[in-house]
């Protein structure tokens, strides 16, 4: 139809300069009956964007990091006239994927698409149809209209949830002899280290029954811990930590995510309580069921902005005064652990094990570089800063394997 569309506008040029040389009005005539035919167009246009029919959703509204869910739109012709060469741009989590959905709709009928999305990186992005191009049947006036404008229209928002790693004990690397190996916070489901054993008592879990002693003695036997004098571990995640921008920046937050989820994991599966700041999860912490203050916190973390508008120092040093009595306490921070380390020295001299993570990014790093986790750095994972084992979390690391020094 290029060809149409072209001819057209040059008759209507060829029209015009000849009524403007001779003066004779059915050349005047020809070319306001073609421009009329233009407008009519734009206006069939217009009303078609304004009116047609369509639907878009989700098959799931919220997933973990990862994962793949398709998004159906549903264009839906019910008017007496064909939608010709149409064409709608489809947004989905990373600004390069963009869906083009080209299609022609004969009238009084239908056409769906299912468009994988896939979730790469923890957060709420807005998907679904933004930008839609009509043609008129005959290819003359191509009009563009961006469906965000609309007031009734609004993008599909997709919460990404960040991955829970399980670790298999409590980061502990400090050099101090109470906490020197991993062994010393390597906790079963229920306490903190297996004790003894004691005859079976009503209300004790099935899951603690040792099965080899029950049947010699035929009479059953529970597991029986050690309570520790601590029961809380304190994790903090710094809300306005600079981690960089565009896909680094939600890379990098997802560092940061997943090294708070997997030790508040391990935390809750040895029988500790929890501690959060720089989250908020005052209402959650009201839960009893561990699975559902992990399902908060993930849902919190998706949300988090990291904004860069605000005080963390502040912020810790308010929450570090109440926090006494803990058996360890974890901050998560681009920043240097040296700006934290007056709050931080305070519980270490309580007795408490101090662990500061640094999220630290590739300085070379720019946006369009190789995906960050080829991003390769020689900075060392761990150093101790008076008495405070510090653990750096680079691009490309493994969270399981920094965290625990696991490098088998």
């Amino acid at each position: 139809m290029k060809h149409i569309k072209i001819s057209w506008y040059l008759l209507m040029v060829v029209f015009l300069v000849a009524g403007l040389y001779t003066g004779r009005r059915e050349y005047f005539l020809l070319f306001f009956i073609m421009g009329f035919v233009l407008v009519c167009a734009f206006a069939l246009n217009l009303w078609t964007f304004y009116s047609f029919s369509f639907i878009q959703e989700l098959s799931q509204p919220s997933v973990v990091k990862g994962s793949v869910v398709n998004i159906k739109i549903g264009i839906y012709n019910d008017k007496p006239f064909p939608f010709t060469m149409m064409k709608i741009l489809t947004e989905t989590v990373l600004p390069a994927d963009i869906y083009e959905l080209s299609f022609n709709l004969s009238p009084m009928s239908n056409i769906n698409f299912t468009i994988p999305v896939t979730c790469p990186y923890r957060g709420i992005y807005h998907v679904g149809m933004t930008k839609i191009e009509i043609n008129d049947i005959f290819g003359l006036v191509k009009t563009r209209f961006d469906m965000r404008r609309l007031s009734y229209y609004r993008q599909q928002p997709l919460k990404i949830l960040p991955n829970v790693i399980e670790l298999p004990y409590l980061p502990t690397r400090n050099a101090d002899a109470k906490f020197s190996g991993a062994a010393a916070m390597r906790l079963a489901d229920d306490g903190d280290s297996f004790s003894d054993l004691r005859r079976y008592r009503p209300g004790d879990p099935f899951k603690r029954v040792h099965k080899p002693v029950s049947a010699r003695k035929r009479e059953l036997y529970v597991k029986s811990y050690d309570i520790p004098l601590e029961t809380a571990v304190f994790i903090a995640i710094d809300p306005f930590m600079d981690i960089g921008e565009g896909e680094y920046g939600r890379y990098m937050a997802d560092k940061a995510c997943e090294c708070m989820t997997a030790i508040t994991d391990i935390s809750l599966r040895s029988g500790f309580t929890v501690e959060f700041a720089g989250v908020d999860l005052s209402r959650s912490m009201k839960r009893r069921s561990k699975r559902e203050i992990l399902s908060a916190l993930c849902d919190t973390l998706a949300e988090l902005p990291f904004n860069k508008k605000g005080d963390f120092g502040r912020l810790l040093e308010s929450v570090l005064i109440g926090a006494g009595g803990c058996r360890a306490a974890y901050v998560i921070s681009a920043a240097d652990p040296a700006e934290h380390a007056g709050a931080l020295l305070r519980l270490r001299r309580e007795g408490c094990h101090v662990c500061c993570i640094k999220i630290s990014g590739a300085v070379h790093y720019t946006e369009g570089d190789q995906h960050p986790d080829n991003v390769l750095s020689n900075e060392s994972n761990e150093v101790h800063i008076s008495g405070i084992s510090c653990i750096t979390v680079k691009p490309g690391d493994d969270i399981r394997t920094v965290l625990t020094g696991d490098h088998q």
